[in-house]
């Protein structure tokens, strides 16, 4: 088994050795990364990782890091807040029968129904009310189509006739 400080760099190439510079766990070999920084000085060259934050502290490099990602966490919520409150188009009702409730990931939990128009199998999300778990039976589906994405949005009532579910 290979020992920290057993690699020697002299017969790597120097854009070899810059690559290595950019793979070595620092923190396990230090020994290599001396040996390797040594090689790298005696060809003229300096550490690639130094070269692309240049006199910025490794503590600066994990708060760029931190930053970055609340930054992609708060773009995602966001996204997911526009997708769930997306203009739709006008609602349109369809007959369906609720075949009874499917269990999904994270314990969710999803209305299997069937359209009486087409015999469509839809999955609707059972936080969509007025019905309780272990209905089964006739009700309506009011869909609109969502203006950003194209994607329908549900939302349920006993029927058709009634005024279309409010967001």
């Amino acid at each position: 088994m290979i020992e920290d400080g057993d690699i020697d760099y002299k017969s790597r190439t120097l854009e070899q050795l810059r690559e290595s510079c950019l793979n070595i766990d620092r923190q396990r070999y230090p020994r290599n990364l001396a040996n390797l920084l040594l090689e790298l000085k005696a060809r003229g060259a300096t550490d690639p990782v130094s070269e692309q934050h240049p006199g910025e502290p490794k503590s600066q490099r994990s708060a760029n890091r931190l930053l970055t990602a609340i930054l992609l966490a708060a773009t995602g919520a966001t996204a997911g807040w526009l997708l769930a409150n997306e203009p739709t188009s006008t609602a349109w009702c369809e007959d369906i029968r609720i075949l009874g409730v499917k269990q999904g990931s994270r314990s969710t939990e999803y209305f299997e129904v069937e359209s009486l128009k087409d015999s469509r199998v839809r999955l609707i999300g059972r936080f969509n009310k007025p019905f309780s778990k272990d209905y089964t039976g006739p009700a309506a589906l009011w869909i609109s189509v969502g203006r950003l994405t194209g994607r329908e949005h549900y939302k349920m009532s006993a029927r058709c006739s009634d005024a279309p579910p409010s967001n």
